[in-house]
């Protein structure tokens, strides 16, 4: 994992340097988890390559053959968490599967991050979601008590501790 480092003046609020960090963990990984679900509520998590917009919208691939895949078709609420050193983003969401332009734009925006690598970007049965959060927190100390900024969603304001 690479650490993040800012040598900028910290002349800015808690919210606006949680962003910095979010935008950073969003850029500079190439690798995050998604949690999904099934009906029955049982959990599955898996690690999976993405690529996120400037909205933070995450894109992402699978086969239908895949937990997650089923997972979603049938549950849409998925979670995705990116640790670097000692940030992490947690964020709950929904996901859509993307069709036609949508999907070659997706598909586009991974291979510019991650290459061809073995070439599944092109399987006929690859199929490209999109992840979009409705809520996002992001650690910004892990040091006891941990301090944490909820930058999008229902949640304290500024930095808080779960303790």
């Amino acid at each position: 994992m690479k650490k993040i480092e800012n040598k900028e003046e910290k002349n800015f609020g808690p919210e606006e340097e949680a962003r910095k960090i979010v935008s950073k963990l969003l850029n500079e990984n190439e690798l995050c988890v998604l949690a999904t679900a099934t009906l029955e509520g049982k959990p599955e998590a898996a690690t999976i390559e993405f690529v996120a917009d400037k909205e933070g919208n995450i894109y992402f691939e699978t086969f239908p053959s895949y937990r997650k895949y089923v997972n979603l078709k049938k549950n849409p609420q998925a979670s995705i968490v990116i640790t670097q050193e000692s940030y992490t983003l947690q964020m709950d969401g929904t996901v859509t599967e993307l069709k036609l332009l949508s999907e070659i734009k997706a598909k586009a925006r991974l291979i510019k991050k991650h290459g061809l690598g073995s070439g599944f970007y092109f399987d006929k049965t690859i199929t490209f979601f999109k992840f979009t959060p409705s809520w996002t927190r992001v650690l910004v100390e892990a040091r006891f008590p941990p301090k944490y900024v909820v930058v999008k969603g229902e949640g304290p304001k500024g930095v808080h501790t779960l303790h």
